[in-house]
């Protein structure tokens, strides 16, 4: 949905259990941190630099909103309340 609203997205939170270099140093497995693999699996990064204007901004907002509208009701009925505003500050 974001990049249909040419929102750009990206991965900007890898586990450092992934890394090969810490895998081979440590031995470490993606299980061996469930919390860090779980937040890797839920996190993306927006568009935040300070070349945005008031209106990307905005835009970016909006889409979002629009995400989490169309997704929250089945967060809500796996029992997590969501509080969402149709309106911006």
């Amino acid at each position: 949905m974001l990049k249909a609203r040419n929102i750009g997205t990206s991965v900007h939170f890898i586990p450092v259990h992934f890394h090969p270099y810490y895998r081979g140093k440590y031995g470490w497995k993606p299980g061996d941190f469930p919390v860090a693999s779980r937040e890797f699996e839920r996190i993306l990064s927006l568009p935040l630099h300070p070349g945005l204007e008031d209106r990307d901004v905005e835009d970016v907002i909006e889409a979002v909103l629009a995400v989490v509208r169309k997704y929250a009701p089945r967060a809500a009925s796996r029992g997590k309340e969501r509080r969402i505003s149709g309106s911006l500050p």
